[in-house]
This record gives C-alpha cells, structure tokens and sequence, in this order.
C-alpha cells in the first residue's frame, strides 16, 4: 500500500548480495593429570570437531556516495548441549551476528547484534593458523574446565562482555594509519526484534560503553599494527560494581617473520554471564591475561611458536592460573585452503579448596576453507 501511494522506485533500488564464510573441522588428542573421570565426567580423550558460518552480505552505493549494507551471519550448526560442554563451536544461537551500516565520508556507522569495538579493533601475537591458537583458541581438546572451581579452560586478551548484543557501533574514517571507534548497547540483549525497551533484567547489565583505537603503518621498514581498547558497563544489581575490560596489543613484522603479543585487565565481573571459548566471569570476579608470540613465514608455510598465561580471582578470592604454549604449522594447499598442524602443552594451578591443578599436553590436526 505505502509503494502504491508514495511511488515505487525507491523501493526498486537493487542491493549487491554475496556470501562468502568459512568451514574448520579439526581432529584433536588430549593426555591431562587429571582425568575428568575421577571428578564423576566421562569424557573422550580424543574428538573430531567442526563448525561452519555463511555470511550473507549486502550493500548498494547511491548517487551521493554513500553505501547501505549489513550482514547476516548463520552458523552451520548450534551444538545445544550444556555450555561447559561445548568445544567452542557455535554456542546456541544460529544466527550469530546480523547488523547493518552506513559508509561515507563521515566514517561508518553501524547498528545490530555485533562485537564491540574493544573486540573487533583488538591486535594478537601472529599465527600459523586460525585453527590452533594460545589466545582465544575457536577449539580446546582439554577438560580441565569441568571439576568445580575452575575458572576457565582457555585464555582470552579480547573477551566477551556481553556477547554480541544490540548496539550502535561508530568506527572514524583510516587518517594517516589511526582509527578509532565507539561502540554502546543499551543491555545485553540479543536478538531484539520486538517493539518496546523490554529484555533488561537484573541478571544482566545495560548501557556497555566501548571505546578503542588501533594504528596501522611502517616505522622504519617494519610492519606496525597496535591497538588499545576499553568497554564499561553498568550492573544492574545495586550490590554489585560495574565490570570493566581493558585491552592492548601490538603486532611486528619484518619481512617474512612477525611478533607481538597483547594483554586484557577484568575487573567486578561477577555479573559477567558465562561465555564458552573465552572467561568464565561465574566464579571468577578478577582476571588479568597476557600472550606473546612469533611466526614466520616461508612461501605457502607459516611455523608459529605462542604462549598465553592467565590469572583469575575466584569467588573465595583465591587466585587460579592457566598457561598454554603451543607450536603450530599452517600450510595453504591452494586458494582458501589451509591444512594445519599443532602440538602443545598446558598447566593449570587451582588455588581454591577443591585443589583441582591440572597439566597435560595436547595435539590437533585440521583444515580450514575460506569461501
């Protein structure tokens, strides 16, 4: 009715659509000191794990020079078993990410259900591979995280605050290598289709402040990328402060070999819901992690060598430390496909009543294919 009134060739305008993604599926080995067994779990020392994304994308470019565009992000699969359970696949929502923007001169702006700016600006120690990394691994062969007291099962210097929830996200136009972005959402909720303000509840937090910059250059023939990035939020139980998340990193190549490393600060974050791959703010309240690293590169062939160590506050104000080292290998097979290679090796120290420390070692195998 509105197009037969108003007129229709606004509404004829035609949007570039693609899709493009990524499939991992990764074969793993894990050999702990701590059997799970003995806390009551029976797990698997070894796993076949996968996980896959298409993204569907959309954008059209007007006459003053302004784009339109978005993105919708659906998971190939949801795995609904209990979170500690998840091997870092996709979680429970099957559309993870759906946000749209406006692009010019004046920056861009975009609106929807995506990572803060702390996150999507954040710089990491190189890699050989997205498969098998110390730092934010998308999969873990470990089990240390089931017995009781355990903080987390891996380590993050970009963590979760609130997901991937609603929020309005402003990134600066690249002036001379610097950018910098804003991001805020209004609670922790995901997936707001509904009119109205509801979602908000005590049980989460609202109006998430992200600020964060990044420069991107050479100085001195060396390749430069740094970053530094800041998100606070407001607890909706007056018992509780505010949580807040730092983060810093910088990232150095010289020709084939590159270096780096970053670290991320937690503090008050009680009220931080569970997130698996990244911490788990349910029975830790402070956390301070850090990871450096190196990979070089030979033609088609990247050897990386990385390691992360982190320290978590727990509820009874008892201290737990988590370290990963791993040495991994990537190789592109052709055009977005990469096989890749890892060995490493963990320690956790539980200082908490339960005592539950752990170490062990790990291996993997996989493949990635970027469409």
């Amino acid at each position: 009715m509105a197009a037969s009134v108003l007129g229709a060739d606004g509404a004829q305008a035609k949007f570039d659509v693609t899709i493009n993604g990524a499939y991992w599926a990764i074969y793993g080995f894990v050999k702990e000191n701590d059997d799970p067994g003995d806390q009551g779990f029976r797990r698997q020392n070894q796993a076949l794990n996968q996980d896959a994304e298409l993204r569907f994308n959309f954008k059209q470019t007007f006459d003053n020079g302004i784009t339109a565009g978005g993105r919708v992000a659906m998971k190939g699969q949801t795995n609904g078993g209990a979170l500690p359970v998840n091997s870092g696949s996709a979680g429970f929502d099957q559309i993870d990410e759906k946000w749209g923007y406006l692009r010019g001169g004046f920056g861009e702006l975009r609106f929807g259900d995506d990572d803060d700016v702390r996150r999507q600006m954040a710089t990491a120690a190189p890699f050989a591979s997205v498969l098998f990394q110390a730092n934010s691994p998308p999969f873990t062969f470990n089990n240390y995280q089931l017995p009781a007291g355990h903080a987390v099962f891996t380590n993050s210097t970009s963590p979760f605050l609130e997901l991937e929830s609603a929020k309005l996200i402003y990134f600066t136009p690249m002036m001379s290598g610097f950018q910098l972005g804003a991001s805020y959402a209004p609670d922790a909720t995901q997936d707001r289709s509904q009119a109205g303000t509801g979602g908000t509840d005590e049980l989460q937090f609202s109006n998430a402040i992200s600020l964060a910059g990044a420069y991107t250059g050479e100085i001195a023939g060396a390749k430069l990328r740094t970053s530094v990035g800041f998100t606070r939020a407001y607890a909706e139980r007056s018992a509780f402060d505010d949580p807040t998340a730092w983060h810093a990193g910088v990232n150095v190549g010289f020709g084939a070999l590159a270096v780096g490393g970053s670290f991320a600060i937690g503090r008050d974050l009680t009220q931080v819901p569970f997130v698996s791959t990244t911490w788990n703010f349910a029975s830790a309240i402070e956390a301070t992690t850090f990871e450096m690293g190196g990979a070089y590169s030979m033609g088609p062939t990247t050897v990386s060598l990385n390691w992360s160590h982190g320290e978590y506050k727990q509820l009874d104000r008892n201290t737990d430390s988590l370290d990963h080292l791993q040495l991994s290998i990537g190789h592109w097979i052709g055009e977005g496909a990469q096989v890749a290679g890892m060995v490493g090796l963990f320690d956790y120290d539980d200082e908490g009543v339960m005592d539950n420390d752990n170490s062990g070692w790990q291996a993997g195998v996989g493949i990635t294919m970027f469409l």
